[in-house]
């Protein structure tokens, strides 16, 4: 389902002013023209659930006809793609499972009754994940579970959605434009390693190898202590490149392969729920 969208066009709107306001939209003129906002605000006023393809191509036709928008000259820089989960427990319960996934940078914001929201993002900003209480944003009392894949870039855009060139809008409005954009997002959910706090929650299925072993923990302890493992590692490194080579590869690795059951509930109701 689909939140937030840019369009960009390749002229200007016929428009007064640089900048103005159309229902919840931004549309900003310069050379070219703009178009930012949630798809589902604007249709129905709130975004605390996504818009489906029905959605997304009547939102189209209101800009070609309320706005004189050329389709045909537009294409495609941001796409916000969602999932709204209601979860049994607010959301922080979940949130504060989400361990790192390298390269991405993992961001977590804090309230007072917990974790609020954790966002992944590459280093130069185009693709990120957002996993946030939406419930709280909406202001709104049920237990709502936000979780977002975001293309924020032109380039990425056309890239991911397996476009040669910009993704025009009626690439976008297509069938396996949807399908594509879903198997990312679940794509990524399923690199975020989940664990458990309670210990007691873990049951290896299998022998692990001693390196297999070390391997894991020192995973789990940079995950869980990210500031206490660099400044360790700044410690105890010695100054050579070699040596700074090796512990950037083995950082950039995926979570390792570690078949364990986990029986924390909030998981496993969170992959469940997920994958409707």
């Amino acid at each position: 389902m689909i939140d937030s969208i840019t369009i960009k066009t390749d002229y200007p709107l016929n428009v007064n002013g640089a900048f103005f306001r159309y229902k919840n939209l931004l549309v900003q003129k310069n050379k070219y023209t703009s178009i930012s906002g949630s798809i589902p605000k604007f249709l129905y006023g709130n975004n605390t659930q996504g818009a489906n393809l029905t959605d997304c191509n009547n939102f189209f036709l209101q800009l070609e006809n309320k706005l004189g928008l050329n389709l045909e000259h537009c294409f495609i820089s941001r796409i916000d793609y969602e999932k709204t989960i209601k979860t049994d427990l607010p959301p922080c319960n979940y949130l504060q499972t989400f361990c790192e996934v390298p390269p991405y940078k993992k961001i977590v914001t804090t309230g007072f009754s917990g974790i609020e929201t954790v966002l992944y993002s590459t280093v130069n900003g185009n693709i990120a994940f957002c996993a946030y209480d939406k419930g709280k944003e909406a202001k709104i009392k049920n237990n709502l579970l936000r979780l977002e894949y975001r293309l924020l870039d032109k380039s990425i855009v056309a890239s991911k959605l397996n476009n040669k060139h910009l993704l025009s809008v009626q690439s976008f409005l297509q069938e396996k434009t949807f399908a594509t954009l879903e198997n990312l997002f679940m794509d990524f959910y399923k690199k975020i390693p989940k664990v458990s706090k309670d210990l007691n929650a873990l049951e290896i299925k299998e022998k692990l190898t001693q390196r297999e072993f070390i391997n894991y923990l020192a995973y789990l302890y940079r995950v869980n202590n990210l500031e206490q493992y660099n400044t360790l590692k700044n410690a105890v490194l010695d100054t050579s490149q070699n040596t700074k080579n090796r512990v950037r590869a083995w950082e950039r690795q995926k979570a390792p392969t570690i078949n364990y059951l986990e029986k924390n509930d909030n998981i496993i109701e969170l992959d469940k729920k997920i994958a409707l």
